[in-house]
Parts: structure tokens; C-alpha cells; sequence
């Protein structure tokens, strides 16, 4: 095994670890599974696994040894221990094995690259090369599709077609600015053509940043430069030899930041996005629903993994059209804190804060107590990481990548590298935990990517509205760590569309009560029950179900429709209407003209004055509507000059 060299120094050759570390870094911006929904996500868990079952099998005599840890160690475990614990009030277990297998994985690839660092049988100069290669590749790929979306014009109007190997310009950028840290050592560290790769790494990852005009990353980039340049200030000047920092280079990265922002000011539609307050609008309505649930669940969480079963609970009303209409669903919070303190509970926060209050106290103890300039730039550098990394944690959720994750740990396994400060014992129990997570994970990942791959049968089957095929798609799909997919939706409630579909109710009503329970705020779930229900013909039951779903998204159009269909056979004519009314008028779905063309029908027979919705029903006064389409076309009008009026309308005094 080669020593481990200082960086700057390529005299030093490579060993197996060296290798498998350069390897694992030049393909992970590389690996995706294009035919799934999210197709970077599950499969780096996974290749991440076999990755450290690689280093695990290759470094058994180092992992197999008595360690002493730094405290750092014990947070950590302290955090898993706790989302362990959150587990108890999980509605759906196995969305926690999948989101604690992959907490798992991260912290063993923070011991085991600590440890291989600790002991010399990585060396820093390779590992900080690899991910400067990493950064390159994914930066090369993004500046292809940048220059391709210049070609065709979609630069201007949907930047988000640039999104490089990352699922989302967003996860993209941040994974560019995660890898900034890495190219400053290698500009401060080598010579030659390492030093240029590193500088032109550097510059054209500064550049796709603003490019890509993610404002978190924008906000966490400048926050972070000013908060490390004033950090290398005060210990610089207290130093006897004196560190020259590249201002010229700096100036140069901020000018050319400035000249793109200047650029994208200058053109009207880029300005609109980047000043549309939309996105903030809503991250604030996620962030209060999150407190409602951190405050009815505050000692251990809703249980990990399971924010997004429970968000719609608080209601998702104005949020997003396809939110409220159960197209897609929400996902995770905008912010990894609030989501951490949802789910696990307080004291899972404060062991998640303590991991990076004790990095940023080890930098400081390095900064202070050791003196050479390789202290200073890795320090320096761990530094704007670390800091970029928790800004942007505030407005989005980098904790949810794997990229994101070992670029973050990296950098705090090399800072906690340095001498000095307290190791504690811990004999033998870090390699038995490495062992434990690293399987865990690896069997978790395993069956979830070949749930989500047949899962696709279940989604097209589904699209293509063929009864037949989604039930064996489902019990296909469905194992005992994937039963839900990628849209949050239970895959029980597929196969209960397939049994509705083809009249076997019973089979229909026994797999969306199982939805339920794994989902059972889920609008598109509650409206099954009720179509279940109607279909067993107990009414009164499937009103209460559509009730429910309305309850948490009034304007979804599918249990409007419903319960509007059983209230017009029951000859309510006005509760009809005053239901269906919270469908756009504008809606084409003939289904829906249909239905509300009978409300009107109905409701101007039995409407009388003191009922309400006078000034619609006025407006049909004098018009002899024959067919469905002339009643919609006559309400629309109407609902077109009330609210004409209404904007025009001056304020009471």
C-alpha cells in the first residue's frame, strides 16, 4: 500500500484505494437510469453501496481494528439512533427503511473514507483529484446541453431543460457548488497541468452557476465567499508568514458572476423569472405546514420518511394546479432542517445541527492551532463548503442526494483529518456498523430500483387506462422495501383502480384501505374510497370520502364531479350546483359541462331568492338555453361580468 502523500506531491503512487476512489468519483455524475421517474436517485444509493461494499471487502484488516472516533462520530450515530427510534410512528415503514438506509449509507461513507484517510491508505491528493474530475465531468456535460439550449432558444424561456446528469437545474447547481471547494485545493495545491484542469474547472463551474440561475445557490455562494474571505482575514493577519490569497482570481470569478448577472438583467423574460416570487410563496406554505406537524409531533416526528404522507393533511389549496388536483404530490419541505425536525423530532435536530456546529468549531481549532498553508487552504475550503451547504439546506434538500451528501462528507472527513482535538474510543463497533448499514443499504436499494423499474409497467398500464394490466403490474412491482411510487402514490391504489374497473368491488375496497394506511392523506386515495362506496352503492359513505378529499383541496375537479354526480341523483339540484361550482368554469371536461348543465337546469326550477347565487342565476333570465353547452356558455358569461365588476369595483369606505 503506498503512503500517503502531501498534496501537491505526485511522487506517490496508487494503491487499490486510491483507484477505487477515482473510479467511483469519475462515474457517479455519470449514473442514471433514464427509464425511471427519478432516475439518479436510487440508482447512486446503489451504486454508492457497492461502492463501499468494494472498499469494505478491500479494507477489512484496517476496519477490523480498535478506533477511536471524534466526537463528530458520535452525532452522527446519535442521529441515526434517533431516526431508528422515529420509526414507531411511521404510517408507512417502509418509506423509513428507504430514507435511513440511505442516512446509513452516508455515514459510512464518512467513517470508512476517515478512517482509509486516518490510516494512510487513501491518500488526500487522490481523493480531492477525483472529485475535481467529478466536478469536470459534470460541468463539460452541463456546458453541452447550455450550448444546446442556446441552438433551439430554450435558454431563454425554460432553463430548466439544462439539468446536466442531476434530474433538476437546481440539484445541478448545487452539486457544481459543492465541488468548488475541491478545485480551490487543486488550484492552491499543484502545479503543471493539474493546476490548469483545476482552474478551468473552477472557472466554468462559477460560470454554469450563474448560468443556471438557481438563486438559493447564487444566495449560498456569495454568503459563503463573504463569510470565508472574512474568516481567512482574521487568522491570516495573525500569522508570521503570511498566506497571499488569489484576490485577482477572486475578483476575476466575481466579475465574471456580476457580468452574467448584468446580462440576464438586461433581457425582460430571464428578470421576470429570476424576480417571480412564486417559488418563496410557496416554500413559506410548505415550511408552516411543516411547523403544524413538527408541533403535533414533537419528540419523535411523524417517523423518517414520512413528511409527505402527512402534508396534505394541512391542506394543499393554492399551492400548485397539480398539486390540487392529485397529479403529483409533495415530496419534501424546501428545507432539510424543518424536514429532519418533521419527521425524527427534536432531538434528531439538534445531533443533525451538531454535526456541522462541531465542523465548523474543528475549523476553527485548525485555523487557530495549526499554522501551514495546507491547513489553511483545506480549512478555508471545507469552510465556504460547508457553510454554501447549509444556506442552500434552508431552501431546498441537498440531504436527499447522494452526490450532494459524499461531496459535504468528504469535505468534514478531511477537516476532522487534521491533528489535534479529542478521539474518543469506540473499539471495534465503527467496522460492525459499517458492515450492518452498508448490507442494509445495499439490500433496500436493491429491491427498491427493481420496484421502480416495474413499477413503469404499472404507471403506463395505468395511462393507458387497461384494467387488465395493472393488477399483475402491481403484485409484480410491490415488494416488502417498494410499495409506493415515485409520485407518493401507494401502488394498492393502482391495483384497486384495476379491480373497480373490472366490478370486483370487494378486491377493489381491500386494497385501497391498505393505500390508506400507508397514505392516508392522499386526495387521490380518499376519492377511490368514495368511488368504491358509490359503486356498492352506500352513498352516504362515499359523500363523507369525497368530503374528505375536499376538505384538503376544495377545487379537486375528481371529487367534485363525484359527489356533484351523487347529489344531481338524489335530485339535489342547489347543493349540486354550489359544489360543483368550485370547478373553473373554464374546465372542458364534458363530464363536467354535463353535469353542471343539470345543476343549472335543476337549480333554476327550484331556486328561489332567499337560497343565494342570485346574480348567476339572474343571468339566465330572458335566455332559453336548449342544450348542455349553451348552459355553460350562458354561466360562463355570467361568472365572466361578475367578476369584471368586481375588479372595477371601488373599495367601501
Amino acid at each position: 500500500m503506498a503512503k500517503s502523500s502531501k498534496p501537491g506531491n505526485n511522487t506517490a503512487g496508487y494503491n487499490l484505494n486510491d483507484i477505487l476512489y477515482t473510479v467511483f468519483f469519475l462515474i457517479l455524475p455519470l449514473v442514471s437510469v433514464p427509464s425511471l421517474i427519478d432516475y439518479t436517485l436510487t440508482p447512486r444509493q446503489l451504486y454508492l453501496s457497492v461502492f463501499l461494499v468494494l472498499a469494505v471487502i478491500l479494507n477489512i484488516k484496517h476496519l477490523n481494528k480498535p478506533q477511536k472516533m471524534p466526537l463528530v462520530y458520535f452525532f452522527f450515530a446519535g442521529f441515526l439512533a434517533i431516526n431508528l427510534i422515529s420509526f414507531t410512528s411511521s404510517v408507512n415503514p417502509v418509506e423509513s427503511y428507504a430514507v435511513f438506509s440511505k442516512y446509513g449509507l452516508v455515514f459510512t461513507y464518512f467513517l470508512t473514507t476517515w478512517i482509509f484517510l486516518k490510516q494512510k491508505v487513501l491518500n488526500k491528493e487522490v481523493i480531492i483529484k477525483s472529485i475535481i474530475f467529478f466536478g469536470g465531468v459534470a460541468s463539460v456535460i452541463t456546458l453541452f446541453q447550455i450550448i444546446e439550449a442556446l441552438g433551439n432558444d430554450s435558454f431563454f424561456t425554460d432553463i430548466y431543460s439544462v439539468k446536466g446528469t442531476f434530474s433538476h437545474k437546481n440539484l445541478l447547481s448545487s452539486a457544481l457548488m459543492l465541488s468548488l471547494p475541491f478545485t480551490f485545493m487543486g488550484v492552491a495545491f499543484y502545479k503543471g497541468l493539474m493546476q490548469k484542469l483545476s482552474w478551468a474547472v473552477l472557472f466554468l463551474i462559477v460560470a454554469e452557476i450563474f448560468i443556471l440561475r438557481t438563486r438559493g445557490v447564487w444566495g449560498a455562494t456569495f454568503i459563503a465567499t463573504f463569510i470565508t474571505l472574512i474568516v481567512f482575514y482574521i487568522y491570516n493577519r495573525k500569522r508570521a508568514t503570511r498566506f497571499n490569497f488569489p484576490y485577482r482570481i477572486l475578483g476575476f470569478a466575481m466579475a465574471l458572476a456580476l457580468a452574467i448577472l448584468a446580462l440576464f438583467f438586461s433581457n425582460s423574460t430571464i428578470q421576470s423569472n429570476i424576480t417571480d416570487a412564486s417559488n418563496i410563496t410557496k416554500r413559506v406554505r410548505f415550511w408552516n405546514s411543516s411547523i403544524k406537524m413538527i408541533k403535533e409531533n414533537p419528540l419523535i416526528g411523524v417517523g423518517t420518511g414520512n413528511w409527505k404522507l402527512h402534508f396534505p393533511k394541512y391542506g394543499i389549496s393554492g399551492i400548485d394546479e397539480s398539486v390540487s388536483q392529485g397529479i403529483t404530490h409533495l415530496q419534501r419541505p424546501h428545507n432539510d432542517f424543518l424536514w429532519i425536525w418533521a419527521e425524527s423530532g427534536s432531538l434528531a435536530l439538534i445531533f443533525y445541527l451538531g454535526i456541522f456546529v462541531l465542523a465548523l468549531v474543528k475549523i476553527r481549532f485548525n485555523l487557530k492551532v495549526n499554522p501551514s498553508r495546507e491547513i489553511m487552504v483545506i480549512n478555508l475550503s471545507a469552510l465556504f463548503g460547508i457553510v454554501s451547504y447549509v444556506i442552500f439546506s434552508l431552501g431546498d434538500f441537498p440531504m436527499e442526494r447522494i452526490s450532494h451528501n459524499v461531496l459535504l462528507y468528504t469535505l468534514i472527513a478531511l477537516i476532522f483529518l487534521q491533528p489535534g482535538g479529542k478521539l474518543l474510543k469506540t473499539g471495534r463497533i465503527p467496522f460492525h456498523l459499517t458492515i450492518i448499514l452498508t448490507v442494509f443499504s445495499l439490500v433496500v436499494c436493491y429491491y427498491r430500483f427493481t420496484g421502480e423499474q416495474k413499477a413503469v409497467k404499472v404507471l403506463e398500464a395505468n395511462a393507458n387506462r387497461n384494467a387488465q394490466a395493472i393488477i399483475p403490474a402491481v403484485e409484480e412491482a410491490e415488494n416488502d422495501f417498494y410499495n409506493m411510487d415515485s409520485y407518493s402514490n401507494p401502488l394498492r391504489y393502482y391495483s384497486s383502480l384495476g379491480y373497480l374497473a373490472t366490478k370486483k368491488t370487494d378486491m377493489a375496497l381491500a386494497d385501497i384501505e391498505v393505500a390508506k394506511k400507508y397514505a392516508p392523506y392522499n386526495i387521490l386515495i380518499m376519492n377511490q374510497l368514495g368511488n368504491v362506496h358509490k359503486m356498492q352503492g352506500e352513498l352516504d359513505k362515499a359523500v363523507l370520502y369525497f368530503d374528505s378529499a375536499l376538505a384538503i383541496s376544495p377545487h379537486f375537479a375528481m371529487a367534485v364531479l363525484n359527489k356533484g354526480e351523487i347529489l344531481l341523483s338524489q335530485n339535489k339540484f342547489l347543493e349540486a350546483y354550489a359544489t360543483l361550482s368550485y370547478v373553473k368554469p373554464s374546465n372542458s371536461d364534458p363530464r363536467y359541462i354535463l353535469l353542471m348543465a343539470r345543476a343549472l337546469r335543476g337549480g333554476l326550477k327550484d331556486h328561489k331568492p332567499e337560497y343565494g347565487y342570485n346574480k348567476v342565476f339572474s343571468y339566465f333570465k330572458g335566455k332559453n338555453p336548449q342544450q348542455p353547452e349553451d348552459y355553460i356558455k350562458i354561466y360562463r358569461e355570467a361568472h365572466r361580468e361578475l367578476n369584471a365588476k368586481l375588479k372595477t369595483a371601488k373599495p367601501s369606505q
